[in-house]
């Protein structure tokens, strides 16, 4: 039976998301993707036997997730943010174009509005720096929060140890995500997993053993340690059920060429995803790369979709060629996507 689950995850240390080079060590993406979530869930339920090695690809294929969005929960209450669609200008009006073009994440409810096609009227929403949400939130909240502030940048001095012996350490400054909590508020991230109900019940026991280890670099100094919890509510947005458009929510790979007709890009970015093996005995070992489509990216339907959500995408292997006899590594481009006016 197909289910799908919400997890709220509340780090308890900084979090660096990102890429491992000097380019980008100073802007955490402040998200984890979806392919991460696949890889690191796979990887914890193999080290408690849960899963053989032979059988990620097999999990991958059966469970497909969102990006961990930010989460802000006020008491009981869960307030979803979700990417921007992409090609979506949230004013055209010269004199706004600095007030808005921060605007990164969007509250659950005007989500939905845009989904569905209907319009939006800046004079009815808020904005605080990258985030957007209703007024009757902010009223929720109260003048005195910041949203803003609760997903804020710590700098930390750190050195990069070589993983080739001929080359020197490195220092550099890395900014982490810190997620801050206020009176009953607290900041956080949360995912959705869609799949077969036993794949996906695997996800709380990765989660479980996760939440000691972390997530993202810098693990083995506490970074990345969480909490997490099972929502009681489901935080999919309400999609346009005989909508002609698909807007993701985490990053995609097609099928093939066929794939890509059936679900046109439309308006879309892309992001290299490559890195080093994190197998022990091959870790100057480079995975191979592969470029996605991001979350938020939108698509013309040109088939039969019978359900106002629907999951989409392959499991690639990205195992490098070189040195023989390295266990088998994957990528998960399989994501939900849900469907739109």
């Amino acid at each position: 039976m197909k289910i799908n689950k919400t997890f709220h995850i509340f780090p308890k240390a900084p979090l660096y998301v990102g890429g491992r080079s000097t380019e980008d060590l100073t802007h955490p993406d402040g998200i984890i993707r979806s392919d991460t979530l696949a890889s690191a869930i796979a990887n914890a339920l193999v080290s408690i036997g849960r899963l053989q090695s032979s059988d990620v690809k097999d999990f991958m294929d059966n469970v497909a997730f969102s990006s961990a969005f930010p989460l802000v929960k006020v008491k009981q209450e869960s307030i979803y943010f979700f990417p921007k669609p992409a090609g979506f200008v949230l004013s055209r009006d010269i004199r706004e174009r600095k007030k808005v073009k921060k605007a990164r994440w969007f509250e659950k409810s005007i989500i939905e509005n845009i989904l569905t096609g209907q319009e939006i009227d800046l004079a009815d929403v808020e904005l605080d720096g990258q985030f957007v949400f209703s007024r009757s939130m902010k009223d929720r909240l109260g003048n005195s929060v910041k949203i803003s502030r609760l997903f804020a940048e710590q700098e930390h001095a750190r050195a990069q140890v070589a993983r080739i012996p001929s080359d020197d350490s490195h220092p550099f400054f890395a900014v982490t995500k810190v997620f801050k909590a206020k009176d009953s508020i607290k900041a956080g991230l949360f995912f959705i997993a869609v799949g077969d109900d036993k794949y996906v019940d695997l996800v709380t026991e990765g989660l479980e053993i996760l939440q000691d280890t972390g997530f993202g670099s810098d693990r083995t100094v506490g970074w990345g340690h969480f909490e997490f919890e099972e929502a009681d509510d489901s935080a999919l947005p309400t999609g346009a059920g005989n909508g002609d458009k698909a807007y993701s929510l985490g990053l995609y790979i097609p099928e093939g060429k066929e794939a890509l007709q059936d679900l046109k890009p439309l308006h879309y970015d892309l992001i290299e995803r490559k890195g080093w093996v994190t197998v022990s005995g091959y870790l100057n070992v480079r995975r191979n790369g592969l470029f996605m489509f991001t979350e938020g990216s939108m698509f013309r339907i040109n088939r039969n979709v019978y359900m106002a959500y629907f999951e989409e995408g392959t499991v690639r292997d990205v195992t490098p060629p070189f040195p023989k006899g390295m266990p088998e590594i994957y990528r998960s481009g399989k994501t939900i996507f849900i469907c739109a006016k």
